[in-house]
């Protein structure tokens, strides 16, 4: 109905034209401000944050979640860690999704599934930064990443998702097919990351251009984030890739890097940033750190979706030289599905 009732903004010619037409009907945002989860309501915060797509980080979210309390431990007054012996003790057997981050390319390769177990050794192992590069130790920087927990422990309550974010379409749809019978591992956009420090995640837009929330339960991470009316800068010269770090892009393939101009968080633990739909980020972690994320959907910004997996049909139409293939809409779907992680249906 949101969608429906919606007058549509006009769409101007060239690539990705529904998403650069809602782009350009958005309010523009240069800030990330901090607010005390308790002082902003969630009508608050639909209102002022979530409707205009505009970011904010918010402090004193995790206190009494049960994952705080066992996942992480007080290292010093005020400060708390990843307690990866207690995790392996509780979820040691669980398969895991780990990426090297030295790896040149974020890719299948650099990927391996593992037993929490064995990424704990690791972790163990790790090298001490104060042992200098003769220090000994596993030099990898290896990041459990895009653990889907809530399906993997569906008996073990983790965590409430915070009033301000509980709206949410894409999860529930999820559930509903599960509690169908349709069957386990079906999809998920709820996860769990553990990284060690200097671990990261980089440049890239959320799945479906969804919403995300990322709750730090400890350490700290850096987020560059790109306000979508600048995302354009990211493109290289062909206006077909983008760098997979700002701050290291090749000058002569990303001329026009710089002039994104990310925005720059400094996320403690306890708290939650919400990224908006169409931000490009890069994440780091500038200490251990394990935090929970979903992606969302819901009329917020299920319009900003439908624009881009349009603007992916028409690209696979465009991209297939037989007519006959390009008129074939199960094969085009599919395609889509492929490359966005969803098709129409």
């Amino acid at each position: 109905l949101a969608l429906k009732n919606r007058r549509e903004a006009p769409v101007p010619a060239g690539p990705m034209a529904h998403v650069a037409a809602e782009v350009a009907a958005l309010p523009r945002c240069e800030t990330v401000p901090t607010i005390d989860a308790s002082e902003l309501s969630a009508a608050e915060f639909a209102e002022r944050f979530m409707r205009p797509n505009k970011p904010v980080l918010l402090t004193g979210v995790s206190n009494g979640w049960r994952c705080r309390s066992e996942w992480t431990r007080e290292d010093q007054p005020g400060e708390r860690v990843p307690d990866i012996s207690r995790m392996a003790d509780l979820f040691g057997d669980a398969k895991v999704l780990v990426v090297d981050c030295d790896a040149p390319l974020d890719t299948d390769l650099s990927r391996q599934e593992m037993p929490f177990r064995e990424y704990a050794r690791y972790w163990h192992a790790r090298r001490d930064d104060s042992g200098g590069e003769d220090g000994g130790g596993d030099a990898r920087l290896l990041y459990c990443k895009d653990w889907t927990f809530a399906e993997d422990f569906p008996d073990y309550p983790a965590y409430e998702t915070p009033p301000h974010f509980a709206d949410d379409w894409l999860n529930e749809y999820w559930d509903e097919q599960r509690v169908k019978g349709v069957g386990r591992r079906l999809g998920s956009h709820r996860f769990v990351y553990v990284g060690g420090k200097g671990t990261d995640t980089p440049l890239h837009a959320d799945v479906l251009r969804s919403f995300s929330w990322s709750v730090n339960l400890a350490g700290r991470k850096r987020w560059l984030m790109v306000p979508p009316h600048r995302a354009h800068h990211l493109l290289d010269a062909r206006g077909e890739r983008r760098p997979e770090d700002i701050e290291r892009a090749d000058v002569d393939r990303f001329p026009d890097a710089e002039k994104s101009a990310p925005v720059v968080v400094e996320q403690p633990g306890d708290s939650a940033l919400f990224v908006p739909s169409l931000w490009y980020h890069q994440v780091r972690n500038e200490t251990d750190c394990v935090s929970v994320n979903h992606n969302w959907l819901n009329a917020a910004n299920a319009r900003l979706s439908w624009a881009m997996l349009r603007d992916e049909l028409e690209d696979v139409r465009a991209g297939l030289a037989d007519p006959d293939d390009a008129a074939d809409g199960a094969l085009c779907q599919s395609l889509v599905e492929r490359r966005a992680g969803a098709d129409f249906k």
